[in-house]
């Protein structure tokens, strides 16, 4: 989806609102986001300062994840907020975007911020107890038989630091 900026390039300085949905199909060909569950809500405003455009504002969406702990699937919002900068010749602006002519690329915008906002961790709850290390039970659904008595010898000596530092 591109946007005409020509009103902000024609008044500097002059903040333009804007509110856009894209439609979660606009991304079904994008391995990376194959869990967006709904469409890709994202508004604020953009302004242009004679050198750049500025973009910013808020993107909301829900999105299918893996709890990296207990393995489940859920679904979870994301609400990210976007800052961008646009400039014509990207090259001499490591850290802007590229425009061309009188248009942005809204849904390389959009992509890219889900992108580098999906965290490395993703978990289903934040006191997640995820899986039992030897007999693999999601120990949020319930607990199992299994001990922690069977310690790698190589661990022994921090088990029992451990332990002692537990009786203090």
């Amino acid at each position: 989806m591109k946007v005409s900026i020509d009103t902000a390039i024609a008044h500097p300085g002059e903040r333009i609102a804007y509110a856009f949905t894209l439609p979660q199909q606009e991304f079904a060909e994008d391995p990376e986001l194959q869990g967006l569950l709904a469409p890709v809500e994202i508004r604020g405003e953009y302004w242009y300062d004679g050198e750049r455009l500025h973009w910013e504002g808020e993107l909301t969406t829900r999105m299918r994840g893996v709890c990296t702990r207990c393995l489940d699937e859920f679904e979870r919002e994301v609400r990210v907020p976007v800052y961008e900068r646009f400039v014509r010749e990207p090259e001499k602006d490591a850290d802007a975007l590229g425009y061309d002519g009188l248009t942005v690329d809204v849904r390389s915008l959009v992509r890219d911020t889900l992108l580098i906002e999906e965290p490395v961790q993703v978990l289903c709850r934040e006191d997640c107890q995820g899986l039992c290390p030897h007999c693999g039970t999601n120990l949020n659904k319930g607990s199992c038989d299994c001990s922690d008595t069977g310690i790698d010898p190589r661990w022994a000596a921090l088990a029992a630091w451990k332990q002692s530092s537990r009786n203090e």
